[in-house]
């Protein structure tokens, strides 16, 4: 598996890469998947861009 694969994308706040691995919640709306995972840089829940 490539890391690429594993990204979700980056911190809004300060661009760092968020990774699968950070995941602290799943959920879906109107079946659209969506996720809170942590930013290691900022130590906060974010929302991946």
């Amino acid at each position: 598996m490539s890391s690429s694969a594993s990204e979700l994308g980056t911190c809004p706040f300060c661009g760092s890469a968020i990774t699968a691995g950070a995941i602290l919640v799943e959920y879906k709306v109107e079946n659209e998947t969506r996720v809170f995972a942590e930013c290691y840089e900022c130590e906060e829940p974010v929302q991946p861009q």
